[in-house]
């Protein structure tokens, strides 16, 4: 139950960084790794 939760809380700060990135207009993917 927990690991699922982190799960999706993980994929939700990624969208968030993604969604920051693209009207930020820097490479999501990079923005991405730097997160991870």
């Amino acid at each position: 139950m927990l690991s699922s939760a982190v799960d999706i809380g993980l994929e939700i700060v990624g969208y968030l960084g993604w969604l920051v990135a693209s009207f930020t207009g820097d490479d999501p993917l990079y923005n991405l790794g730097l997160i991870f």
